[in-house]
Protein backbone atom coordinates (compact mmCIF):
# COMPACT_ATOMS: atom_id res chain seq x y z
CA UNK A 1 0.00 0.00 0.00
CA UNK A 2 1.36 3.18 -0.91
CA UNK A 3 2.25 5.61 2.18
CA UNK A 4 2.05 8.68 0.38
CA UNK A 5 -1.48 9.66 0.72
CA UNK A 6 -1.68 8.41 4.29
CA UNK A 7 -1.38 10.24 7.81
CA UNK A 8 2.06 9.83 9.48
CA UNK A 9 5.02 10.87 11.77
CA UNK A 10 8.07 10.39 9.25
CA UNK A 11 10.58 10.54 12.42
CA UNK A 12 10.52 10.27 16.29
CA UNK A 13 14.18 11.37 17.69
CA UNK A 14 14.95 11.29 21.59
CA UNK A 15 18.22 9.76 21.82
CA UNK A 16 18.25 10.81 26.09
CA UNK A 17 15.32 8.35 26.24
CA UNK A 18 16.60 5.88 23.76
CA UNK A 19 13.88 6.36 21.29
CA UNK A 20 15.15 6.81 17.89
CA UNK A 21 12.84 5.65 15.27
CA UNK A 22 13.33 7.28 11.20
CA UNK A 23 10.37 5.47 8.96
CA UNK A 24 6.91 5.01 8.98
CA UNK A 25 4.50 5.78 11.11
CA UNK A 26 1.12 5.59 10.07
CA UNK A 27 -1.27 7.60 12.01
CA UNK A 28 -5.42 6.48 12.23
CA UNK A 29 -6.69 9.44 13.67
CA UNK A 30 -5.40 12.63 15.28
CA UNK A 31 -6.88 15.88 16.98
CA UNK A 32 -5.57 19.11 17.64
CA UNK A 33 -6.98 21.02 20.25
CA UNK A 34 -5.17 24.56 20.90
CA UNK A 35 -1.13 24.25 21.04
CA UNK A 36 -2.00 19.94 21.62
CA UNK A 37 -1.96 17.29 18.89
CA UNK A 38 -2.94 14.38 19.62
CA UNK A 39 -2.31 11.00 17.36
CA UNK A 40 -3.53 7.53 17.15
CA UNK A 41 -1.13 5.04 15.39
CA UNK A 42 -2.96 2.97 12.49
CA UNK A 43 -3.12 -0.71 12.39
CA UNK A 44 0.00 -1.05 10.44
CA UNK A 45 1.94 0.54 12.56
CA UNK A 46 4.43 -1.52 14.88
CA UNK A 47 5.60 -0.05 18.33
CA UNK A 48 3.88 3.09 18.71
CA UNK A 49 0.23 3.27 20.14
CA UNK A 50 -0.68 6.45 20.88
CA UNK A 51 0.85 10.39 20.92
CA UNK A 52 0.42 13.18 22.55
CA UNK A 53 2.53 16.69 21.98
CA UNK A 54 1.85 20.12 23.31
CA UNK A 55 3.82 22.96 21.38
CA UNK A 56 4.97 26.16 22.20
CA UNK A 57 2.23 27.45 20.43
CA UNK A 58 -1.05 27.07 18.26
CA UNK A 59 1.13 27.60 15.16
CA UNK A 60 3.50 25.58 15.75
CA UNK A 61 0.66 22.98 16.60
CA UNK A 62 -1.00 23.75 13.25
CA UNK A 63 2.18 22.89 11.26
CA UNK A 64 2.83 19.76 12.82
CA UNK A 65 -0.96 18.57 12.05
CA UNK A 66 -0.48 19.70 8.41
CA UNK A 67 2.75 17.93 8.44
CA UNK A 68 1.05 14.88 10.05
CA UNK A 69 -1.52 15.39 7.08
CA UNK A 70 1.56 15.47 4.03
CA UNK A 71 3.69 12.27 5.88
CA UNK A 72 6.54 14.70 6.57
CA UNK A 73 5.99 15.52 10.56
CA UNK A 74 8.92 15.17 12.83
CA UNK A 75 9.14 15.05 16.57
CA UNK A 76 13.06 15.91 17.58
CA UNK A 77 14.12 16.11 21.38
CA UNK A 78 17.63 16.38 22.28
CA UNK A 79 19.08 14.96 25.28
CA UNK A 80 18.44 17.59 28.02
CA UNK A 81 22.59 18.40 28.35
CA UNK A 82 21.44 21.35 31.61
CA UNK A 83 22.13 20.91 34.87
CA UNK A 84 18.41 20.10 35.21
CA UNK A 85 19.38 16.74 34.15
CA UNK A 86 21.79 15.89 36.76
CA UNK A 87 20.69 14.14 39.65
CA UNK A 88 19.23 16.18 42.84
CA UNK A 89 22.42 15.42 44.88
CA UNK A 90 24.28 17.25 42.97
CA UNK A 91 21.76 20.26 41.25
CA UNK A 92 21.73 20.72 45.26
CA UNK A 93 25.42 20.21 45.86
CA UNK A 94 25.79 23.27 42.81
CA UNK A 95 23.35 25.88 44.76
CA UNK A 96 24.79 25.28 47.92
CA UNK A 97 28.62 25.82 46.68
CA UNK A 98 27.54 28.57 44.55
CA UNK A 99 25.92 30.32 47.73
CA UNK A 100 28.96 29.66 50.09
CA UNK A 101 31.54 31.02 46.69
CA UNK A 102 33.25 27.55 47.13
CA UNK A 103 35.08 27.35 44.05
CA UNK A 104 36.73 24.39 45.17
CA UNK A 105 33.78 22.94 45.00
CA UNK A 106 32.13 24.18 42.01
CA UNK A 107 35.19 23.38 40.09
CA UNK A 108 35.07 19.34 41.44
CA UNK A 109 31.08 19.68 40.39
CA UNK A 110 31.79 21.36 37.09
CA UNK A 111 34.26 17.88 36.63
CA UNK A 112 32.04 15.44 37.96
CA UNK A 113 29.06 17.33 35.72
CA UNK A 114 31.32 16.87 32.38
CA UNK A 115 33.03 13.47 32.98
CA UNK A 116 30.11 11.50 34.97
CA UNK A 117 26.92 12.87 32.43
CA UNK A 118 28.14 15.23 29.67
CA UNK A 119 25.95 17.90 31.42
CA UNK A 120 27.48 21.35 31.33
CA UNK A 121 27.58 23.32 34.12
CA UNK A 122 25.34 26.41 34.58
CA UNK A 123 28.19 29.49 34.42
CA UNK A 124 29.47 27.49 31.26
CA UNK A 125 28.29 27.48 27.53
CA UNK A 126 26.08 24.72 26.60
CA UNK A 127 24.37 24.14 23.28
CA UNK A 128 20.81 24.88 22.97
CA UNK A 129 18.25 22.00 23.11
CA UNK A 130 17.16 20.85 19.76
CA UNK A 131 12.80 20.37 21.18
CA UNK A 132 11.13 21.06 17.75
CA UNK A 133 9.05 24.02 19.73
CA UNK A 134 7.53 20.97 21.91
CA UNK A 135 6.79 21.77 25.33
CA UNK A 136 5.76 18.45 26.87
CA UNK A 137 5.22 14.73 25.09
CA UNK A 138 3.75 11.48 25.30
CA UNK A 139 4.54 8.50 23.61
CA UNK A 140 2.46 5.20 24.43
CA UNK A 141 4.70 2.48 22.39
CA UNK A 142 4.82 -1.36 22.79
CA UNK A 143 6.68 -1.23 26.04
CA UNK A 144 5.17 1.74 27.52
CA UNK A 145 4.76 5.21 28.19
CA UNK A 146 7.89 7.70 27.69
CA UNK A 147 7.01 11.16 28.61
CA UNK A 148 8.95 14.44 27.92
CA UNK A 149 8.41 17.44 30.50
CA UNK A 150 7.01 15.90 33.48
CA UNK A 151 10.29 14.41 35.06
CA UNK A 152 9.14 13.40 39.00
CA UNK A 153 5.47 14.55 38.03
CA UNK A 154 3.48 11.62 37.65
CA UNK A 155 0.16 12.98 38.79
CA UNK A 156 0.58 16.05 36.81
CA UNK A 157 1.34 13.93 33.77
CA UNK A 158 -2.03 12.08 34.15
CA UNK A 159 -3.89 14.35 34.69
CA UNK A 160 -2.83 16.17 31.26
CA UNK A 161 -3.34 12.70 29.43
CA UNK A 162 -6.68 12.55 30.64
CA UNK A 163 -7.30 16.15 29.33
CA UNK A 164 -5.95 15.76 25.80
CA UNK A 165 -7.22 12.16 24.80
CA UNK A 166 -4.89 9.55 26.27
CA UNK A 167 -6.30 6.89 28.57
CA UNK A 168 -4.58 7.70 31.84
CA UNK A 169 -5.49 4.32 33.34
CA UNK A 170 -2.63 3.58 30.85
CA UNK A 171 -0.08 4.52 33.49
CA UNK A 172 -1.34 1.61 35.53
CA UNK A 173 -0.34 -0.63 33.32
CA UNK A 174 2.82 0.18 31.58
CA UNK A 175 6.43 0.72 32.04
CA UNK A 176 6.58 4.58 32.60
CA UNK A 177 9.54 7.08 31.75
CA UNK A 178 9.91 10.67 32.43
CA UNK A 179 12.33 12.98 31.67
CA UNK A 180 12.27 16.61 31.70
Amino acid sequence: MENENRMSIDEISAPGAGIGYAGYIGIASMLRKGAVVYCEADSMTLDFEKVIVEFENVALAERFEDDVKRGTARIVLDEDMSIAAAPIEIREGWDVALVAGNKERLEALRKELWEDYGIHAPDQPAPKRETSGIKRLAIMHDHGITAFGFKGRAKELEKWMARNGFDADDLDHYHLDMYE
